[in-house]
């Protein structure tokens, strides 16, 4: 009988498709209620002709999917529904910037982004089978350098960058930059 609450994390600039349906029709229909962490209500599914919403986050923090009545202030006899809220976001790309080279180590810098989780580093001897090469994460959006070793020294190497970002158990990945040439060490 009583109203349920749902507790969610959202996030700045991410958005939040809600799919809402009753299990089965009652004499009382159920609606949801989008709330911010004051109570103020930014979505409501008794005005939406279908039970699909789309709500884009402007502030990261808590937020509540409030289950109850369609009517929001009358007294709650909730029927069987079923919900389901998909997350929807990406990684921005990012470009290599300055490389500096030792006889057998490289460090690699790279254009910072924000909202990520982290970079991945892939390198190799070929530029045509760089797929096929070493792989290197590195956590954290503010790491924007790595210094790759073991590296032959009369050797030249590609290399090519790309973010990342994870929520949840979802992984999103940007596509790889333009892939750059570490060349060989004269001496």
């Amino acid at each position: 009988i009583a109203d349920d609450y749902y507790k969610l994390i959202f996030v700045k600039g991410r958005s939040y498709a809600i799919t809402f349906s009753m299990t089965t029709k009652g004499l009382y229909n159920s609606a949801f209620y989008l709330e911010n962490s004051s109570g103020k209500v930014l979505a409501d599914s008794s005005n939406l002709k279908s039970g699909k919403y789309t709500y884009t986050c402007a502030k990261s923090g808590t937020y509540y999917l409030h289950i109850g009545n369609n009517t929001i202030n009358s007294i709650s006899i909730v029927q069987p529904y079923s919900f389901r809220i998909v997350e929807n976001f990406s990684s921005s790309s990012t470009t290599i910037g300055k490389i500096t080279r030792s006889k057998k180590s490289a460090t690699i810098r790279w254009k910072k982004k924000s909202g990520i989780t982290g970079y991945e580093l892939q390198y190799n001897t070929t530029g045509s089978n760089i797929s096929k090469g070493k792989k290197l994460i590195i956590t954290g959006n503010g790491n924007i350098k790595k210094k790759i070793t073991k590296l032959k020294p009369k050797k030249s190497y590609y290399v090519r960058v790309r973010t990342f970002t994870t929520s949840y158990n979802k992984t999103v990945y940007s596509s790889w930059s333009k892939k750059v040439k570490i060349k060989k060490k004269k001496k």
